[in-house]
């Protein structure tokens, strides 16, 4: 039968029961619920003990004592890990049976401190349940166990790890995506490595009779090991849809070999266009460094900034057309200064030809000194860029007024055309969330967010919102060029455009690399004479005004004026 403590009747007659009574004298100052908790410790001290050695009197009470408290303020998980350090360490290894008889028998030296207690008094101590300890040690016989298996089944020998590069060398070929760095590759972001792996269990079972070469975590580690440089897409990163359609079929197995060997020799050609594309554009920009007679410019249109633009945005605002403003970025690739055209609701006219050549010739007739050789890069859009009516705008450049001997537009392959402009778009939408913008004002002047942004982001404003200058003017190119320059049958498949001050064509190349062409864009041989007539914004209709009324108390006094209004 179980003993128990009568705390009234204890006598100096056991060990240190004396002892006890005396560390009760130790506490004058405590509550009622800590004198609880130490007389419920002061019974378990001296009736716990399970082994005829009597450990309450071998161990220290008021270590024990502190020990225990300790333990009892812990969180439940905390308390398991730091029992289960103590328990692996107490078990016993076969070195220790080996040098030491007394051991033969047993699993566990519980101690306390440097004395040797038993188990129920370890328990007691550490303020925890026999059944929790044995729970503990069904966990450390366990993973010794797995850690067992898993070392005797750790070793791949050099000639498993041999094929598994070459076959994944292979793989990895058909996948990558076209880059100008030669130290990093990329991989579409739905490429899956347990198909990987799949893929390779597959090939050593019908080559090699081996269904299970190296298991997944390992195959992982090795894979990260021996290609460090390849590296998946992000999910949201945008790619060709080219691309996309090529590594979807040549990731699925189901597909035939033979089916699978056309697509791959299109995707090589595909890729080798975009590569050699990408390497054109990345030498030019060091072109200024090397000869100063160059001018390297990339031009692009951003997302619309919306104003006003709040953190937190409420919900109202999703069913809301916020004020736009229009963001076009010509980019200096010598100096990697940024020049953002800010363009307001109210002042713009259709988003085309002509709204991007009176902002690029606003800033070559400014920025870009005569007599230089200009190189444009531009993406693939036909109703901004790509169409005839920016090439006669380069012929009237270099043909009719001959300010530049030479300018090359290239087009980079459709959807590889992240270029310079995007990187500062991003600093700029970056900076726009983290401090919101209210109106354009947010926007300009020295602590403008364009400005914070980064320090070679540059602003020019259509018209200056405070003052209301006007900085540059919108022109008819399309109707002025078009009574000398006709259509470019073809344009769509051209990728290098160069126009020469000594010659009444242009020349055309497909791709870069490939030989140019001469094609005569020319419909008529007299002088142009006289300038582009301009183009007057309509500003913001009526409906449009009642619409943004609804903005009217979100934003501050001062900022009512660009959100509700013209000016």
């Amino acid at each position: 039968m179980k003993r128990t403590l009568d705390l009234n009747k204890l006598t100096p007659i056991r060990g240190n029961q004396f002892e006890i009574l005396l560390c009760m004298n130790d506490f004058p100052n405590i509550t009622e619920e800590e004198r609880t908790v130490k007389r419920t410790f002061m019974t378990k001290f001296y009736n716990i003990c399970s082994c005829k050695n009597e450990c309450f009197n071998k161990v220290d009470f008021k270590k024990a004592l502190e020990v225990y408290e300790d333990y009892g303020k812990m969180q439940i998980d905390e308390k398991f890990i730091s029992v289960g350090a103590l328990v692996k360490s107490m078990k016993v290894s076969e070195e220790d049976k080996s040098n030491n008889s007394n051991l033969l028998k047993e699993s566990y030296a519980w101690t306390f401190g440097l004395t040797k207690i038993c188990k129920s008094f370890f328990a007691m101590i550490y303020n925890v349940t026999l059944r929790q300890i044995d729970r503990l040690q069904n966990r450390i016989k366990k993973r010794e166990g797995f850690e067992d298996k898993r070392s005797s089944n750790n070793t791949i020998s050099d000639e498993i790890l041999a094929n598994t590069k070459i076959f994944l060398n292979n793989t990895i070929k058909d996948l990558i995506l076209p880059s100008a760095s030669n130290e990093i590759y990329t991989l579409p972001s739905f490429i899956n490595f347990t198909q990987f792996y799949k893929d390779l269990c597959q090939h050593y079972k019908s080559e090699f009779n081996n269904p299970q070469p190296m298991s997944f975590p390992k195959f992982l580690k090795y894979f990260k090991t021996e290609f460090p440089h390849v590296k998946k897409l992000k999910k949201k990163t945008d790619y060709c849809d080219a691309c996309c359609e090529y590594q979807t079929i040549l990731a699925d197995s189901k597909v035939p070999n033979e089916e699978k060997e056309e697509i791959r020799n299109n995707f090589n050609v595909h890729k080798e266009l975009a590569l050699n594309a990408r390497k054109a554009y990345a030498d030019h920009r060091l072109l200024f460094a090397k000869e100063e007679g160059y001018y390297v410019l990339s031009f692009d249109f951003a997302e619309n900034i919306l104003t006003p633009h709040l953190d937190p945005q409420p919900a109202g605002f999703y069913f809301h057309s916020r004020r736009k403003i229009d963001v076009f970025g010509i980019c200096d690739e010598n100096s990697g200064v940024q020049t953002n055209f800010l363009i307001d609701e109210s002042q713009k006219i259709q988003k085309g030809p002509n709204m991007v050549i009176s902002m690029l010739h606003y800033y070559i007739t400014n920025f870009v000194p005569i007599g230089k050789i200009i190189i444009l890069y531009a993406d693939n859009a036909p109703g901004q860029n790509k169409n005839q009516t920016l090439v006669a705008y380069l012929c009237y450049l270099v043909q009719i007024i001959r300010r530049h001997p030479r300018i090359y537009l290239n087009f980079m392959i459709a959807g590889h055309t992240k270029f310079s402009p995007d990187r500062h778009f991003g600093t700029l939408k970056k900076k726009i969330k983290a401090l919101g913008c209210e109106s354009i004002l947010d926007l300009i002047g020295e602590n403008g967010i364009v400005k914070l942004s980064a320090r070679d982001n540059e602003v020019i404003l259509y018209k200056n919102p405070e003052s209301g200058e006007k900085i540059f003017d919108w022109y008819d190119w399309d109707s002025f060029l078009k009574t000398k320059y006709g259509a470019c049958v073809g344009i769509q498949s051209w990728h290098v455009i160069e126009v020469e001050e000594n010659s009444s064509k242009i020349r055309v190349a497909p791709f870069v690399g490939e030989p140019f062409a001469d094609y005569n864009n020319q419909i008529t041989e007299g002088l142009l004479t006289g300038f582009p007539t301009i183009i007057e914004p309509q500003g913001l209709s009526e409906t449009r005004k009642a619409k943004l009324k609804y903005f009217e108390n979100f934003v501050t006094e001062k900022h009512r004026r660009f959100i509700l209004n013209d000016f």
